[in-house]
């Protein structure tokens, strides 16, 4: 009985040596760092958020009553509400377009013209459809094809990256969707992110005159204040 005693005590004691030396070789693994990774298995930094400035074409077909040349008020409206959904003073150019074939052609360039006018007194830059025609315009309507850039934004937000953690010390994926986003929400011309506008032309004779003015000494003195204090007087 002593015998069988002594060695469950023995058995005990080896099992509870093994428990702690797993435990402390558990927190020594738990001190050691990970391996590096290899630098061709490292992901890459997200890239960064870019407006895409792109060409659209938008068109728009104007309907006209059976042998009449005039606008009427609902296509008129309807021709405003479109020009003003995409911004059309911003467009390169605005083309008119007749049908290419019309039964009465006389009537179709009266119609055309009719369509120009409006435009012009929107102030809309325009002109007649070229020979290389964009719509197909059937009887009876004129097409106003408008051709602009637009700046289509990145997808955002983007949290395909965890923001939590990242080991890499990387840039998170959703850093800078606000700034870019807004970006292109606020500017008005997209095509000015192509390229600058051509300088219009300047007054060079006011240009001069600022600079002989300065040259000659004649410049006027900028009056001192003192906002240091400020005294109100009352009624």
């Amino acid at each position: 009985m002593a015998e069988h005693t002594s060695t469950t005590r023995s058995a005990g004691g080896l099992l509870a040596r093994a428990g702690l030396l797993g435990v402390a070789l558990s927190m020594l693994m738990a001190c050691i760092p990970p391996p590096p990774i290899p630098e061709d298995m490292q992901p890459g930094p997200p890239p960064p958020k870019q407006l895409r400035v792109e060409m659209k074409t938008f068109i728009h077909q104007v309907a006209f009553r059976q042998a009449s040349d005039m606008v009427s008020e609902a296509e008129a409206a309807r021709l405003d509400a479109f020009l003003l959904q995409h911004e059309a003073k911003y467009a390169g150019r605005t083309f008119v377009e007749r049908p290419r074939a019309p039964a009465d052609e006389a009537l179709a360039v009266r119609r055309q013209d009719a369509v120009l006018q409006h435009l012009r007194r929107r102030d809309i830059q325009h002109a007649p459809m070229p020979v290389d025609r964009t719509a197909v315009t059937p009887t009876g309507r004129i097409s106003v094809v408008l051709k602009r850039y637009v700046a289509i934004a990145p997808p955002c937000p983007d949290w395909s990256k965890f923001p939590g953690q990242d080991f890499l010390n990387q840039t998170a994926s959703n850093f800078g969707c606000a700034n870019i986003t807004n970006f292109g929400l606020m500017v008005a011309d997209p095509g000015d992110l192509v390229g600058g506008r051509q300088p219009g032309p300047t007054d060079g004779e006011a240009a001069a005159l600022a600079i002989e003015t300065y040259r000659a000494g004649e410049i006027t003195e900028i009056e001192e204040t003192d906002t240091s204090s400020s005294e109100v007087e009352f009624e």
